[in-house]
């Protein structure tokens, strides 16, 4: 998940917050926050959205963001 630069990290962000996918967790209602780097599944690089409270993890498909590594 390291090694990611500073500019794309931002770009994720901007690209999330347009989207309205960084609100309130939906779990337990508290903030959630973008987690620095990216992480990988088998099928797509992802951003991680993590809630402070509860832990609850959301994957974002970078493709579908359309943010190119």
């Amino acid at each position: 998940m390291n090694g990611l630069p500073e500019n794309k990290q931002w770009e994720i962000e901007d690209a999330l917050k347009s989207k309205g996918a960084i609100g309130p967790c939906p779990i337990c209602q508290q903030k959630r926050k973008l987690q620095p780097g990216i992480s990988s599944t088998a099928a797509e690089k992802c951003a991680l959205v993590v809630c402070r409270n509860c832990g609850f993890i959301a994957l974002h498909s970078l493709g579908a963001l359309d943010i190119k590594l």
